[in-house]
C-alpha cells in the first residue's frame, strides 16, 4: 500500500510539474525554525545564489535596430534628399537660353518655360516639349 501512495504522488507531481514528494519522512527537509521574539521564520537552507548576469547594452535587439536605422538614415536617406533639393534648385533657376540634358540623353537649349513644362530646341527648327522633371543637368549660358 505504501508503494501505491508513492506511485500516486509521483504521477500527480508529473502532471502538475512539481517535484515528487520524498518517499520517507526522514528524507524531507527539517521544518524552518521560528524565532520566538520576532515571530519570523528562519531557515537553515540557503538558496543557491545565482551569478549576476551581465547585460550587454549593444547586444539588445532594440539597440541594434536603432543603430541600423540611424546608419540607414545617414547613408541613404539624407544624401538622397540633399540631391533632390539640389536638382529642384537647378530646375527653379532654369532660364531661357540654358543648355540642358534630359533623362533620355537629349541635349538642347531651353526656348520657353512654363509652370510644369519646358520647350527645348534640339536641332534647327525642331523643338520638343518636356516636363521639367525630365531635365537632369543644366549648363548655364553664362
Amino acid at each position: 500500500m505504501n508503494a501505491n501512495i508513492i506511485l500516486a504522488q509521483i504521477e500527480g507531481a508529473a502532471t502538475t510539474g512539481e517535484a515528487p514528494a520524498a518517499a520517507t519522512p526522514a528524507a524531507q527537509p527539517a521544518a524552518p525554525a521560528k524565532d520566538a521574539k520576532s515571530g519570523t521564520v528562519q531557515t537553515t537552507d540557503k538558496p543557491a545564489e545565482q551569478p549576476a548576469q551581465e547585460t550587454n547594452f549593444l547586444g539588445s535587439p532594440l539597440v541594434m535596430f536603432l543603430i541600423i536605422g540611424v546608419l540607414f538614415y545617414f547613408l541613404l536617406i539624407r544624401p538622397q534628399r540633399k540631391q533632390q533639393k539640389e536638382q529642384q534648385a537647378r530646375l527653379n533657376a532654369l532660364k531661357v537660353g540654358d543648355s540642358v540634358i534630359t533623362n533620355a540623353g537629349i541635349h538642347g537649349e531651353v526656348r520657353k518655360i512654363d509652370e510644369r513644362t519646358v520647350d527645348v530646341q534640339i536641332a534647327k527648327d525642331v523643338t520638343i516639349t518636356l516636363e521639367k522633371a525630365a531635365i537632369i543637368n543644366v549648363k548655364s549660358k553664362d
